[in-house]
């Protein structure tokens, strides 16, 4: 896969410096620290039990960047962010993207989760998608509203669709927007509130 610009460095709102770079074989390790230092809280909102190593090694070994685009923020020797975009290449949702990410505890609230969908928005345009979707748990008051800020829409609210790690069923929300729209709204959110790539 092409670089698609990565890695950048991001400066978070606190001056932090985070690197943002493709995701790598050699980040297993890494990134099953990162999702082990979740809080449950955090992780019962994710579609898999992603603290174990046979997510961690299910999810590399599908990694084409063809389907599937991870990217990874990292600081300090460890990685806390993750994201990525998964598409079908062909057939009638292959101009659709689906957007996924997760930052760690003690980075929340200070620009990084914006910095992620940011390049994660580079990778769509670069490889020809013009619509962009979420799949969220109606209870993620705060993602809701990033996704919303964002310029996401919500296309619908299926009842009792998803299942949290601990077995509960929840209501599943489907966002969408065109990738365009997304953009605009990300830039004014970025002028009033950067982090700054650079």
């Amino acid at each position: 896969m092409k670089s698609q610009g990565l890695p950048c460095q991001h400066t978070l709102r606190d001056g932090m410096a985070v690197t943002i770079r493709l995701q790598e074989t050699t980040d297993a390790k890494a990134l099953l620290d990162f999702y082990c230092a979740l809080p449950e809280e955090d992780r019962q909102y994710l579609d898999d039990d992603v603290a174990t190593p046979e997510w961690i090694r299910r999810f590399i070994q599908r990694t084409d960047f063809k389907t599937r685009y991870p990217i990874v923020a990292e600081a300090a020797g460890r990685i806390i962010g993750h994201a990525w975009l998964i598409r079908t290449q062909q057939g009638w949702m292959s101009h659709v993207g689906q957007l996924r990410f997760a930052v760690a505890r003690d980075q929340q609230r200070k620009g990084l989760g914006l910095a992620l969908v940011r390049e994660i928005l580079h990778i769509a345009e670069n490889i020809g998608l013009d619509i962009m979707t979420a799949r969220v748990l109606e209870d993620q008051v705060g993602v809701l509203c990033i996704c919303e800020k964002l310029g996401f829409k919500r296309e619908a609210v299926l009842q009792g669709y998803a299942r949290d790690v601990q077995g509960h069923r929840r209501n599943l929300v489907i966002l969408g927007n065109d990738i365009s729209r997304i953009w605009d709204a990300m830039e004014m959110l970025v002028a009033d509130m950067p982090p700054t790539r650079e």
